[in-house]
């Protein structure tokens, strides 16, 4: 699938899966929904660049589907075909949201993990990746911002290591759900590394489970699961407040 890079708001695309805005999206303005709904077709190998308008959609990845080659996109600077990304979502100015849906299905072309990059210059970035209870294929998640917030919600089933950098910014903040499944490594200056989900010293030293690596340079980063919203984290650290005082 490959969504021309354009700005003029007369690109063909389908408004079920991507919509273009002027505005900050809210993730309140997307519902959860069941995993992997009938109403998205798969897709892989999505790459959507704008320059003066945010990203917003929904995308069913089937990294199992083979695309010609003659409809792929290009690669972005540095990349080979190996290291291509399953979903690219690039907004240079303004923000970036989705909500992926993974498809338990093995990779296409001996690929070991399904990739997704979301990136904004001066926008927010934001989103919710969902996948079934299995831990395969494992993913890889990209989300940064220059000088935007971001906000990411990983599936209940992510195992393996996040590394968390904010140059300028506070200390990542994590959901007390997810931090209760989470082994802190510490924090390097402005790098913080964690492992979600039981240690695994030979799956880490591997590479063999999930990763997230996140970055802001002046925003905020927040970490959340897939089933929580993003208020969670405010009512739990009232409820950590009201624990200590009592």
């Amino acid at each position: 699938m490959i969504i021309p890079r354009s700005d003029s708001k007369d690109s063909s695309i389908s408004e079920s899966s991507v919509e273009e805005s002027d505005s900050p999206p809210s993730y309140h303005s997307i519902s959860p929904g069941p995993l992997s709904p009938s109403s998205l077709k798969p897709c892989n190998f999505v790459s959507v660049s704008r320059r003066a308008h945010s990203i917003k959609g929904s995308f069913k990845i089937d990294p199992s589907l083979r695309i010609p080659a003659a409809f792929l996109p290009a690669l972005a600077d540095g990349e080979t075909e190996k290291e291509r990304q399953n979903l690219r979502l690039e907004s240079r100015s303004l923000n970036v949201q989705a909500d992926i849906y993974l498809l338990s299905n093995q990779p296409v072309d001996g690929r070991q993990k399904v990739t997704l990059t979301l990136s904004s210059n001066h926008g927010s970035v934001g989103c919710k990746v969902h996948r079934d209870e299995g831990l395969e294929p494992p993913v890889i998640i990209n989300a940064t911002s220059k000088n935007g917030s971001v906000v990411v919600h990983i599936p209940r089933s992510f195992q393996g290591l996040i590394t968390a950098t904010t140059r300028h910014g506070s200390r990542p903040k994590l959901s007390e759900p997810l931090t209760t499944q989470t082994t802190t490594f510490g924090n390097d200056g402005c790098i913080s590394r964690y492992y979600v989900g039981d240690y695994d010293a030979d799956r880490l030293e591997n590479n063999l489970g999930d990763e997230l690596i996140v970055e802001s340079n002046f925003g905020s980063i927040k970490i959340f699961y897939d089933d929580e919203e993003e208020s969670s984290y405010f009512n739990d650290m009232v409820q950590s407040a009201r624990r200590l005082l009592w």
